[in-house]
């Protein structure tokens, strides 16, 4: 299921779920580049470090903030560490942040730009100016990116503008390596030399462009906002990462494998084997099969930081979800009452 509608672009970076037995991997929506759809004050409970390198002007004072709900539902945790709820998803200008977490960064430049050059019409060359220091945000950054994808997309085909694409992004001074992801074929994973790192998901082409403007830009993100808000209200959990993922579950792997994952995060094992126990596809008898894809579980098994409460708070949520799902058995084999 695409969560962000991007319908109509050659290249962007979106959210994605894609099935993995009761979890799923998302693409980081890092950045985008210049088209593709779907700070907030720190609640209660939540540290006030930083998480991410933020840019240095999102742009609340044109775009406004946008603050949700407290939930006390749901587990998150970023780059390893575990976010105390009560998770607050809120839109500050152009990014999204679960607690002090940017979860969605700015994926536009801004202002938007005034005229909308014919797709692909020409391949650009490399700006003027740029340096190894450049921000990855950096409006004339974003603007080539995007107007590369969209020529490489309209003059090559799919795979061979993947490739091209993270060459690209290879030629430009202020990255430090770009490579098509080992998972999943449609992603370039970008690392630039100011430490972001970004999942850059490629779609072919359909022909349409989505025009932004101003409340395109903030529905879409407000919509972000409230899809997080609707899946932690269910009690979702997600192991959000500045390099890779998220791996994010529902309900039934909150209480089918979350408690194996603390297991081994919190075992004396090596730091190989947790990784191997994370990340293996194989079904171990009488544990169950978790599968998270390896870039991720690495950087959890080595970054990890949560309080012993949290499993308690676990066994609260398996028992509340026992409670619902037996509820619910009794409403369905309940006889309807007769005339």
């Amino acid at each position: 299921m695409i969560t962000n509608r991007c319908t109509s672009q050659l290249i962007a970076v979106v959210w994605v779920h894609v099935a993995l037995f009761g979890g799923a991997r998302l693409a980081v929506c890092d950045a985008a580049i210049g088209f593709a759809p779907p700070g907030a004050p720190v609640a209660d409970g939540a540290t006030s470090q930083p998480v991410r390198d933020r840019p240095s002007d999102l742009h609340e004072d044109e775009l406004g903030v946008r603050v949700g709900e407290p939930l006390d539902s749901g587990f998150v945790f970023f780059d390893g560490r575990y976010l105390e709820p009560p998770y607050v998803v809120s839109r500050r200008g152009m990014a999204v942040f679960i607690n002090d977490a940017m979860v969605q960064p700015p994926f536009l430049s801004w202002p938007l730009p005034v005229e909308d050059p014919i797709l692909g019409a020409s391949d650009p060359p490399i700006p003027d100016g740029l340096a190894r220091t450049t921000s990855p945000f950096d409006p004339t950054v974003l603007e080539y990116v995007r107007q590369k994808a969209e020529h490489l997309g309209k003059s090559l085909g799919h795979n061979e503008a993947i490739a091209a694409m993270a060459e690209a992004y290879r030629s430009l001074p202020c990255v430090e390596s770009a490579r098509v992801d080992d998972v999943d074929s449609e992603i370039v994973v970008v690392n630039w030399r100011d430490g972001t790192s970004q999942n850059v998901r490629i779609f072919p082409p359909t022909g349409r462009r989505i025009r932004w403007d101003k409340p395109t830009l903030i529905e879409h993100l407000d919509e972000r906002c409230r899809y997080w808000e609707m899946r932690l209200g269910k009690g979702d959990v997600y192991f959000f990462s500045s390099e890779g993922g998220p791996y994010t579950g529902g309900p039934s792997f909150v209480e089918q494998t979350f408690p194996r994952i603390l297991s081994i995060l919190r075992s004396s094992e090596s730091e190989s084997d947790k990784i191997t126990g994370l990340s293996s596809k194989e079904q171990i008898e009488g544990t169950p099969r978790i599968g998270m894809p390896r870039d991720i579980a690495a950087r959890l098994v080595r970054t990890f930081s949560a309080p012993p409460q949290l499993e308690q708070r676990v066994a609260r949520h398996i028992e509340r979800f026992h409670r619902e799902r037996t509820e619910k058995a009794r409403q369905t084999t309940q006889p309807s009452p007769g005339p």
